[in-house]
């Protein structure tokens, strides 16, 4: 298995940093992104099973969805907490003609 070639990375808070990757196995090509933690003891980042790998055939498909989010968020409101969108999301399944 040939070792992923990471082609983009982004801090997602002090300890943990998300990465973008290409690789081949079996012959195959694939990309990805998967969650790196830090430990505690100041070692080099870790892998951690939080991730999605899939064959470069499903780009497009993962490109297009990449785009809707990217139109859904802008339309979020700034400053919006996980909590506030929860509420928002069982307030619009509790008054579906007022969403």
């Amino acid at each position: 298995m040939q070792e992923a070639h990471v082609v983009h990375t982004f801090q997602r808070n002090p300890e943990e940093e998300i990465r973008f990757f290409v690789k081949e196995y079996k012959g195959r090509p694939y990309f990805g992104l998967r969650l790196w933690f830090q430990p505690r003891d100041g070692g080099p980042y870790r892998p951690t099973l939080k991730g999605l790998t899939l064959s470069v055939e499903h780009l497009s498909e993962f490109r297009k969805g990449l785009e809707e989010i990217t139109k859904a968020a802008a339309e979020l409101p700034l400053q919006t907490s996980s909590k506030s969108l929860q509420s928002k999301h069982l307030e619009k399944q509790r008054n579906p003609s007022h969403g």
